[in-house]
């Protein structure tokens, strides 16, 4: 996060950034977060929103910071998780994910 920022704002930032594409954080509350040690020894703790992506971001991205974007079906986002713990994290908010998409589907 950066100074002044509040959790919401880091979030869209960072989807900007890493991705090149604007979002919209269609609820308040966080969907989950995720605490871990880095092997620097390093504390991070990720917070997850549920948002739309409204389209590329129209201002400059620094490359270095962009990661390559993929979208998936839901039933095939674990197999893209190299690490078990963010496996066993994704299969405990599977669920509600799919349940909050289908939710805005039909509206």
């Amino acid at each position: 996060m950066e100074d002044g920022e509040t959790l919401k704002e880091c979030a869209i930032r960072e989807t900007i950034e890493e991705t090149g594409h604007d979002c919209q954080i269609i609820e308040d509350n966080e969907i989950a977060k995720i605490e871990y040690v880095t092997s620097k020894g390093e504390e991070v703790e990720v917070h997850f929103y549920l948002a739309i992506d409204v389209g590329l971001h129209i201002g400059k991205i620094d490359e270095n910071d962009r990661e390559e974007t993929i979208w998936l079906e839901i039933d095939k986002i674990e197999q893209t998780l190299s690490h078990d713990n963010l496996k066993e994290f994704w299969n405990s908010i599977k669920i509600q994910i799919e349940n909050k998409v289908k939710n805005i589907t039909k509206t």
